[in-house]
């Protein structure tokens, strides 16, 4: 059986992280669910993604670091119909409006050129970590 794959990008300001959830099927537990978490990944690495606003190329390798742990961990054969989320939270409302689209023009890039063929990132700039 296949389990589902989740990849979530939190960018914070202070650090960048990558949570990978995997799931299996199920239909017997207490609450009805759908889907149980099987196994969690989670790798971080310091400096918020803001810190980078003035050497964008910087965020692009912090990205692409973390999403080689994804394409380690997440089978290949899954990548296809693999989720990858990014959420930008409290750091980037503090940049002016161009260096935060520059960052996540640069960030974005980076999803479509090595990892993921053609998914889509959600953005979140409200309040708060997930």
């Amino acid at each position: 059986m296949l389990f589902p794959v989740d990849c979530l990008l939190n960018v914070g300001s202070i650090g960048t992280r990558i949570h990978i959830y995997e799931f299996r099927a199920t239909t017997d537990n207490e609450n009805g669910d759908t889907f149980v978490l099987k196994d969690e990944i989670f790798r971080e690495r310091k400096s918020g993604l803001s810190s980078f606003a003035d050497h964008v190329y910087k965020s692009e390798e912090q990205i692409n670091d973390l999403l080689k742990i994804a394409d380690q961990e997440v089978s290949r054969f899954k990548h296809r119909n693999t989720p990858l989320v990014l959420r930008a939270t409290a750091g980037l409302r503090l940049l002016n409006e161009t260096k935060e689209k520059l960052l996540l023009e640069g960030v974005s890039n980076r999803f479509g050129e090595q990892f993921y063929g053609s998914r889509i990132a959600t953005l979140d700039l409200g309040g708060g970590s997930t």
